[in-house]
């Protein structure tokens, strides 16, 4: 949905937490869109996963964008 792109000669910034887990700061050249439910009755959808992504779309707000996809069984 987004086209954003890293750029790296201003990325790789690397800290540790609070926690002392390392974070990595990675700068992009484009603000990203936020997901988000089309619909304020239905069930609010926050940062799904890409199977909730796939499986919630109708009900995100994607403006002009549209999912499609086919499921495999085997």
């Amino acid at each position: 949905m987004n086209n954003a792109r890293i750029l790296q000669e201003s990325s790789d910034y690397a800290q540790k937490n609070n926690q002392d887990k390392m974070q990595v700061l990675h700068v992009i050249d484009q603000v990203l869109v936020p997901v988000r439910s089309a619909k304020k009755e239905n069930v609010q959808i926050y940062n799904p996963d890409a199977f909730r992504f796939l499986n919630q779309s109708e009900n995100l707000d994607l403006e002009h964008h549209r999912v499609r996809y086919m499921i495999f069984v085997l």
